[in-house]
C-alpha cells in the first residue's frame, strides 16, 4: 500500500493514526453504523457520510473547546492507494479546503448536517469543485473503492490526537462502514484502470494556423505521468478550423476505456498601432487569418476597459474621445463557428502618446 496522501496538513497526524489500522482486508461488522455515498453534479464531487448518531453529535458539540474541535474523518482506498479526508469545524466554519454541503438545503444551525427524524442521525457532506486539480484524485468514483472506516468525534489541534465524543483517546477506527454507493455502473475484476478515472491537465487554447492542431495531453495516475503510445493513444476531430476541437484519449496497456474533452482553436493575437491627427484617433492592425471581426477596447485615465467598437475592417477612426486624457487601446480578433464566437487573445496594450 502506498503512503497516505497528505490532503490536509491540519489533520495529517490524525489521518495517519487512523490509516495504520487499514492495512489488510477490511470486513464490515454487523453493528456498523455509517454509510457512505460518492456522487457528483456538473460542478462538484461529493462524499456523503450518513448515520452520525444524534446523541454523539450533541455530546461532541457539548465537549468542544478552542483546541478540541468536532472532526469527521473518512479513510478509503482507490487503486491500492490510501486516501484520508478530514474536516475540522468550529461553529460551522470549515478550517480546511473541504466544506460540508447539503444539497437539500436543510442545514442545522451550525450549517453542516441534515438531521433525519426517522433514524435520529445526521449526515455530513464533503464537497470539492471539479475545477480543483486534486478533485479527481481524491474524490473520484472508481470500481475498486475499499472503505476502511469513519471517525466522528473530537480532534486536538495542539496534540494532533483524536478522542471520542466523551473525550476518551481513540487508537483504533471508531466504526467500520457497512454500505457504499457510488456512481459506477458495475464492479470490475479487471486489473486495468479506466483512463477516465485519472487526472488530466487542462488543454490551453491553440492559435489557428490553417493546419490541423494536435495538442499533447498530460495524464497522471497518482505520481506517475502516463506515456503517449505506451499507456494511451490520441485521436482528434474538428481540429483544423477556428472553433471547438475534440481530443479522444484511448487507454492502452495497463489502461482501458476512453475519455473525450475539448479545446479551442482561436485567431492569433493582433499587433496594433495607435495614432492621432487633428483630434481624430486611429487604431490599426494587420489582417488576422481566419478572423471574421475585431473588437477594440479602450481605457480612460487608468479606468476600466470598455468596448469601443466591433468591426470587420483592420482599422478604426474616432473623434469621440478626448485626446487630453490618457487613452489606452487593445484589440482582439474572433470568428463564429456553429453559433459560438471564438475569441483570440488581446493585443498588447498601446497608449496614445
Amino acid at each position: 500500500m502506498k503512503t497516505l496522501k497528505k490532503i490536509i496538513s491540519l489533520v495529517l497526524t490524525a489521518v495517519i493514526l487512523v490509516t495504520t489500522m487499514c492495512v489488510g482486508t477490511v470486513t464490515a461488522s454487523a453493528d456498523s453504523k455509517f454509510s457512505v455515498k460518492f456522487y457528483d453534479d456538473s460542478k462538484y464531487y461529493y462524499i456523503k457520510v450518513g448515520g452520525i448518531d444524534e446523541k454523539e453529535y450533541d455530546t461532541v458539540y457539548k465537549n468542544k473547546t478552542n483546541t478540541l474541535v468536532p472532526y469527521v474523518c473518512l479513510i478509503y482506498i482507490v487503486d491500492n492507494t490510501t486516501y484520508g479526508i478530514g474536516s475540522l469545524e468550529v461553529m460551522g466554519i470549515s478550517a480546511t479546503a473541504f466544506v460540508a454541503n447539503n444539497q437539500e438545503k436543510k442545514l442545522d444551525a451550525k450549517g453542516y448536517y441534515k438531521y433525519s427524524e426517522s433514524s435520529g442521525t445526521y449526515n455530513y457532506y464533503f464537497r470539492m469543485p471539479k475545477s480543483n486539480s486534486n478533485a479527481k484524485k481524491y474524490m473520484k468514483m472508481a470500481d475498486d473503492i475499499v472503505l476502511c472506516g469513519v471517525f466522528f468525534g473530537l480532534y486536538d489541534r495542539n496534540l494532533g490526537a483524536m478522542y471520542d465524543c466523551n473525550k476518551k483517546p481513540v487508537t483504533d477506527l471508531y466504526y467500520l462502514i457497512p454500505t457504499v454507493d457510488y456512481n459506477s455502473s458495475s464492479s470490475s475484476s479487471s486489473s486495468k484502470k479506466k483512463i477516465s478515472s485519472l487526472e488530466f491537465d487542462d488543454v490551453a487554447n491553440y492559435t489557428y494556423t490553417g493546419k490541423a492542431r494536435k495538442p499533447a495531453v498530460a495524464i497522471y495516475d497518482s505520481d506517475y505521468k502516463l506515456k503517449n503510445g505506451t499507456d494511451y493513444t490520441l485521436s482528434y476531430k474538428n481540429n483544423k478550423e477556428i472553433g471547438e476541437g475534440t481530443i479522444t484519449v484511448t487507454g492502452k496497456g495497463k489502461y482501458t476505456g476512453t475519455k473525450k474533452f475539448q479545446f479551442n482553436i482561436v485567431p492569433k493575437k493582433p499587433t496594433i498601432k495607435v495614432s492621432e491627427k487633428s483630434g481624430k484617433i486611429t487604431v490599426s492592425w494587420g489582417k488576422i487569418t481566419g478572423a471574421e471581426k475585431y473588437q477594440i477596447y479602450y481605457s480612460v485615465n487608468g479606468g476600466k476597459y470598455k468596448k469601443l467598437v466591433t468591426t470587420s475592417k483592420v482599422s478604426y477612426t474616432t473623434s469621440k474621445l478626448d485626446t487630453d486624457d490618457e487613452l489606452k487601446f487593445k484589440v482582439r480578433a474572433f470568428a463564429e463557428n456553429d453559433g459560438e464566437n471564438y475569441y483570440g487573445s488581446f493585443s498588447k496594450t498601446v497608449t496614445l502618446k
